[in-house]
């Protein structure tokens, strides 16, 4: 009788274990690889469907409770990491609505910003920005573009001010060498730079026409 009892208990055991098994294979069947954040509610209904089993039942899926802790583990990770990546994207959301073609000087803070607090995030949402790096690494390119063009174009206009302040109405032969030195250095500089000094190309250009009309009159007179 006794022997019969407990081959009853542990009929009953292993049917709860089977059963176990059965109605959970799909979550039983992920690893912390495969996890994902949509697989919550089936992790925890399994670990709340275990706690109701037996104790011995229990006892026998030890390694299943574990699998289900491991997995819940993971999926509050990558919660984590979720949570990371989406307040960055949030905080930083009108840095990186910029493009290399809208970017400008004045936006630098913002992208020193965006770039410090990346630096600060987990390996695992830094492996989920890589787009928004690499957005933010070419905005800080093309400012540092825009600065050493607009570095360029005020150099000239500085050292070539004296030129740059004659009109066709003021200049004489003499400054010839003055504006020729001008166009000298406007075709050292950069095509950028060149393309945000027109007028002043253009300036200088009818200097130098002035200047070999006036040369030409003298040598009529001369």
């Amino acid at each position: 009788d006794s022997l019969l009892v407990e081959i009853e208990r542990l009929e009953a055991i292993a049917s709860e274990v089977a059963l176990f098994k059965t109605d959970y294979a799909p979550v039983l069947a992920l690893t912390v690889d495969t996890v994902e954040i949509s697989d919550r509610t089936a992790v925890e209904a399994a670990l709340a469907a275990y706690d109701l089993l037996s104790t011995d039942a229990q006892a026998e899926l030890v390694t299943e409770k574990a699998l289900l802790d491991s997995l819940l583990v993971e999926i509050e990770r990558l919660e984590d990491v979720q949570t990371e990546i989406s307040t960055f994207t949030t905080d930083h959301a009108t840095v990186l609505a910029l493009t290399t073609g809208t970017v400008v000087s004045g936006n630098q803070a913002l992208i020193d910003a965006a770039l410090a607090d990346y630096h600060l995030l987990s390996i695992d949402a830094k492996a989920g920005l890589t787009t928004e790096k690499t957005l933010l690494d070419n905005l800080l390119a093309e400012v540092n573009r825009l600065d050493a063009i607009t570095l360029e174009v005020s150099t000239f206009e500085t050292t070539q001010s004296a030129a740059l302040g004659l009109t066709v109405g003021t200049v004489t032969v003499t400054d010839r060498s003055v504006v020729e030195v001008a166009l000298a250095a406007y075709n050292e500089l950069s095509d950028d730079a060149k393309a945000e000094l027109v007028t002043e190309k253009a300036l200088l250009d009818s200097l130098l026409v002035e200047i070999e009309r006036l040369e030409a009159i003298a040598s009529e007179v001369a």
